[in-house]
């Protein structure tokens, strides 16, 4: 082989050297890129749970007569003439536990809620207390169960009795009385100033007498509430 040839044949060998690099490399740039290269990983974090409000028990309901009734507490208990009440919450008790002997025998404070002809109202009862309505007398006479040295007692295991009596109501004579007989009073001989008003009308057909309340006053009927709704004219 002569130099000529050697040296084409050196020639070629480069070229074909130069060119399958050169294919390597543009292959390798168009190679897709896999999901993984440059990711961080990451740890997903627990959802955060919210705290589940406990629903709050619906009150207990149960019908009585005047007299003595035992109630659990948030028990409503009605009775006669749209009364009931209700034990909303226990403030204190300091009774002296049975097997302990105490200089001072302690009370339990409720809160009672109570439902009236005269509204709603919040009082707070003790041991022995009465709270009166206009037509009733409620007093807290005793509650169970005692208490123990060492022990309280849960609030499911209270029993809290009370006793519901009518009042007893004046029965006196009403009188009609005012300037125009719009006043129905147990005063004979209630005033009024003179000015004179349509719905003075209605009153003259309506009955005065005393009312569950104890007072005197009109007797309220559809009658009477439709004329002093539409009270005739002057």
């Amino acid at each position: 082989m002569t130099q000529k040839h050697r040296t084409i044949g050196a020639l070629a060998l480069l070229f074909l050297i130069a060119g399958t690099s050169y294919a390597f490399l543009e292959w390798q740039a168009a190679r897709p890129v896999p999901d993984f290269v440059g990711k961080v990983a990451t740890t997903t974090q627990p959802t955060k749970m919210e705290p589940v409000e406990e629903p709050v028990p619906e009150p207990i309901a149960s019908e009585h007569g005047f007299g003595t009734a035992t109630l659990r507490l948030n028990e409503v208990a009605s009775f006669p003439n749209g009364l009931s009440i209700r034990v909303a919450s226990i403030l204190e008790d300091s009774r002296c536990p049975e097997d302990v002997q105490c200089i001072q025998a302690g009370t339990v404070r409720l809160s009672v809620r109570i439902r009236s002809a005269m509204g709603v109202s919040t009082n707070e009862f003790t041991l022995g207390t009465s709270v009166t309505t206009e037509a009733e007398e409620i007093t807290l006479s005793s509650v169970a169960p005692g208490k123990l040295a060492g022990q309280s007692v849960k609030d499911d295991d209270y029993r809290f009795t009370f006793e519901v009596k009518q009042r007893k109501l004046p029965n006196g004579q009403c009188f009609v009385g005012g300037c125009s007989a719009q006043l129905c009073t147990d005063d004979p001989d209630a005033v009024s100033t003179c000015e004179y008003r349509a719905e003075y009308a209605c009153y003259k057909t309506a009955k005065c007498k005393r009312q569950d309340n104890g007072e005197c006053g009109w007797t309220e009927t559809s009658e009477l509430r439709s004329c002093l709704r539409n009270p005739p004219e002057l």
